[in-house]
Parts: C-alpha cells; structure tokens; sequence
C-alpha cells in the first residue's frame, strides 16, 4: 500500500505539470520525498500531530488529510464547497489541513491524525510545530480533564515537523529548536536534506554544509538532556528510513 501511495504521487506530481500547468497559479513539486514522507507519518497515532510543509503530497495522502481529487480542487482553487477541504479553494497548492470543527462543533482531535494547516514561508513551520508540541506538554502538566478529553491524550501526543535542510538557516528555525530543547517538548524534526536550499547549494545555505552538524549544539551532553540527532538515511532507503521513525 505503500509504495502505491509512493507512485500515486509521483503521477500527481507529474500531472500537475501536465498541459494545464498554464490554469494554476503555482507549484510546488515533492518528486524524489515520497517515500521519506510516507515513512515520517507512518506512525503517527490519532491525536497526533503533522506539521509538514507545501511539498508533502505523499505525506498527505498517506495520513488521508486530502484525497487526490481535493488536492486537484485546491490546485485550480476550486471553490465549490466541500471540494477543497483544507481552504475552500482559497490557499496556494499542497497547503493542505485537517478540519477542526464541523456544522456541529469541535471535531475530536484524539480520534484523527491532525495536519495543521500549511504556510507559503520556508521555515515557518518549525515554529507552529513548536507551539503545537508545547500545548502536548501543558496538557500533560495539567493531567486528564473532562474539559480537554477531545483535544488531547493527556499530553501524550507528538508533533512531527518537516523542514527542507536550506529553511533550517532561518532564525526562527533555530529559536523555534532552541525552545523545543529548552522547554522538553514531543517534537521530531524531519529534514529533506537534498543539498539544495531554494536559490544556492547547501554549503551556502547551512553552516559546514551539513545541518547535523550545524545542530550538534542543541544535543544532549555531560548529562543535560537535548536534541537527539539520528544517523542520516538516504531517502531511496524505505527500511531504513521505517526503522528510523519506529525508533
């Protein structure tokens, strides 16, 4: 199923520049993430959150925020209701997002995987992902009550984040991990490390041109607890990049 999901949207990818490329306002590929994204959320229970940004199709798909047919909808900013979920048409495409209310009120939270609603700057995810992980953790300070049961497991939930290696040299990338270390808050932190920030090559783009590197600062040393840095793993390495998240 996976790796049907992993050619589903590759097709999307390339049909969207397809001929009618010219009836969309913007595009934003992911050809080459597929399978390191529909690794990330592959084990995300119901309640926990993603925060991934407009790349992410596979992701999406994998975690059902959006259906192909929607996605196609907020491509052409369709905005017949009920089309697009996400925006109704009214956002750039891939800003994808989970409903939290419905004509009868708040959604429950617990019982879906969440996708907070995606932004057309680079970088302003790691901050959202942050304040969303930061809720987790006070929710689990405050313990169970009957008030917060459709919001929250008691805290138990996490914050996954996906952030290109070249918009981890935003400031607010590394003000948003240096409050997650600070503060101990349930955030994973994927990077698509392909080298290449938008405009320049990652060695311009990344302090020594490696952003494991670049973080080492915020990791765990002489007994106090931070940012646990995985082993990096290709992104054509399916088993690998699985038994990474599992971890």
């Amino acid at each position: 199923d996976d790796f049907r999901l992993i050619l589903r949207a590759r097709f999307l990818d390339e049909a969207e520049s397809g001929p009618w490329k010219t009836k969309t306002m913007f595009r934003v590929p992911g050809a080459g993430q597929e399978m390191a994204q529909i690794a990330s959320v592959k084990y995300l229970q119901p309640g926990d959150w993603d925060r991934s940004y407009y790349r992410t199709t596979a992701a999406s798909l994998k975690t059902k925020v959006m259906t192909v047919r929607q996605m196609a909808a907020q491509l052409f900013g369709d905005t017949t209701t009920g089309k697009d979920p996400s925006s109704g048409g009214r956002m750039m495409e891939h800003h994808h997002g989970t409903r939290i209310l419905s004509p009868t009120g708040l959604i429950d939270l617990t019982q879906q995987v969440n996708h907070a609603s995606d932004t057309s700057s680079t970088g302003t995810q790691l901050p959202v992902a942050f304040g969303l992980a930061r809720a987790s953790r006070l929710f689990r300070e405050a313990g169970p009550h009957e008030a917060f049961r459709t919001l929250s497991r008691a805290g138990k939930e996490v914050v996954l984040v996906t952030v290109g290696d070249g918009s981890l040299a935003e400031g607010t990338c590394f003000e948003a991990i240096a409050q997650a270390v600070i503060q101990k808050v349930p955030l994973v932190i994927c990077v698509m490390d392909n080298e290449y920030a938008i405009s320049v090559t990652g060695d311009l783009q990344v302090p020594h041109g490696d952003i494991s590197k670049a973080l080492k600062g915020f990791a765990s040393c002489q007994g106090s607890e931070g940012l646990r840095i995985m082993p990096r793993v290709e992104g054509w390495d399916y088993a690998g990049l699985c038994m990474t998240f599992e971890t």
